[in-house]
């Protein structure tokens, strides 16, 4: 009997999460699009290249969670809109949709704003993938809204990464030429983009130099480096490979302004810093910057123009050639390397003299970090605070409540909060913060002896009232 022939496994086309995007945008694709990073997922549905939808299997960016961390929306309606959701058998976000705990107005702008801001955080981490699945998804129990994605990608550049250095290590090393690609301008012509980018980005019909032409323009130089970046993230712009040598001829000078800027952040600056690369450069981006910095900034082509401000400039450009000769040398790089590592360590066990002080001062940067809704900077704060002064039941308890959000890590949680009701066991508080995280992990008889002990210790704790009114 002849067997049924095996049917082709298809393989997901799996491209960084930037590529993928532009690439699905450009096509006008109708699917889903996941960027994927480790265990985080977070689902773009796209109709026509357009994004109607996003989520992501984080608890902290749950649309709900997020409204809540906000201030827009309270706990109590939180959980009692889940429950009417339930019975409605939709997803919070749709009940919450035309309810009276939101406007019009005010949901439509809050569900865009979220949705935004998953994009742009895909768009911010590094080493995220994208995988497409085409198909028009059923998103009757979900909110939806329709956001032109080409224009939010360029209007996330404005602000993600927050680092200029890290946008312009993204570009490429200063050598970098740029061109637009074939499809290029039809895309900007076919999308919702800003007439200046649609004025300047012409000039890319020929190669540029991108750091060369940035200097060369009237634009705001962090805007134009962004905006090329994101640019080139969506297939606009391409890289061209070229003759550096070539590529670097009639660079501008270095003006006073700039010397001054560059002399003074050298001061206590590393090798890394004063050449302008990251950690994990190779030997030619090395290579590319000292000659990019010499070919600006060396002594000798500022003789005449510059000389009352040449013992600064000899003495900087020494920095620059110490950094190169130390950073091209794969021994001594390893050397250099190894001391910075012994420095600071030097400096923690400086900063261990005064734990307490420490502690309190990481405890205040985690609440800004929560008032900015920066969760993963605000937990490694806490647990600085933790190892700094570990008699203290406030920075368990804070932290315990702060990795409670993420189901990965509750069993830690619950021993941080276990932790502070042993550390300070007549603080209510402590008990029903515990109380809390029993109740998410549905352990509810847990949570109801937890905010009863509350209760013992403060019987007017509101939030241990609230915790067992929702267990009923």
């Amino acid at each position: 009997m002849s067997s049924a022939p095996e049917e082709a496994v298809i393989e997901p086309n799996v491209l960084p999460f930037p590529q993928q995007l532009a690439e699905q945008i450009g096509a006008r694709a109708t699917g889903i699009l996941t960027a994927s990073s480790g265990k985080l997922r977070r689902l773009f549905c796209l109709r026509k290249g357009r994004i109607i939808f996003a989520k992501s299997n984080l608890i902290e960016e749950q649309f709900d969670e997020v409204l809540v961390n906000a201030g827009k929306l309270r706990s109590s309606d939180r959980a009692h809109l889940r429950v009417e959701a339930k019975k409605a058998g939709v997803m919070p976000s749709k009940q919450l949709e035309g309810s009276e705990l939101m406007t019009d107005d005010e949901f439509v702008a809050a569900i865009r704003e979220h949705f935004l801001e998953l994009l742009h955080k895909s768009l911010d981490e590094r080493d995220t993938t994208g995988i497409f699945e085409a198909g028009s998804p059923n998103l009757d129990l979900e909110a939806t809204t329709d956001l032109s994605a080409f224009p939010a990608v360029l209007h996330g550049m404005n602000n993600h990464p927050n680092s200029l250095d890290r946008v312009r290590i993204a570009i490429g090393p200063p050598m970098t030429v740029a061109r637009l690609t074939n499809a290029g301008m039809q895309r900007l012509q076919n999308e919702d983009v800003p007439g200046a980018v649609m004025e300047w980005v012409t000039a890319f019909n020929e190669p540029l130099n991108v750091t060369k032409w940035v200097e060369g323009s009237d634009i705001n130089a962090e805007t134009a480096f962004r905006q090329i970046l994101a640019l080139l993230m969506l297939g606009v712009l391409e890289r061209v490979v070229e003759d550096s040598s070539k590529a670097s001829k009639g660079v501008a000078k270095a003006g006073r302004e700039e010397l001054e800027s560059r002399i003074h952040a050298a001061k206590d600056a590393d090798h890394y810093s004063v050449l302008g690369v990251s950690e994990t450069v190779n030997d030619m981006e090395v290579r590319e910057a000292y000659y990019y910095l010499a070919r600006r900034l060396h002594p000798d082509i500022l003789r005449g123009e510059l000389d009352d401000m040449m013992t600064d400039i000899e003495d900087y450009f020494a920095k620059v050639t110490e950094a190169y000769n130390t950073l091209i040398d794969e021994e001594s790089r390893r050397q250099y390397d190894k001391d910075r590592s012994s420095i600071a360590e030097d400096k923690k066990r400086a900063a261990e003299q005064e734990p307490d002080s420490l502690a309190r001062q990481n405890y205040a940067r985690a609440k800004i970090m929560i008032e900015k809704n920066r969760r993963t900077d605000a937990v490694v704060f806490l647990e600085n605070a933790c190892k700094l002064d570990p008699r203290n039941a406030t920075y368990p308890r804070e932290l315990g409540r702060l990795l409670g959000g993420n189901p990965r890590r509750r069993a830690e949680a619950e021993t941080l909060l276990q932790q502070a009701i042993e550390l300070d066991p007549a603080v209510a508080t402590n008990y029903t913060a515990l109380g809390e995280l029993y109740a998410r992990m549905n352990r509810n008889d847990e949570a109801r002896t937890q905010f009863k002990e509350a209760l013992n210790w403060d019987p007017h704790d509101a939030d241990a009232q609230l915790g067992l009114s929702n267990l009923g």
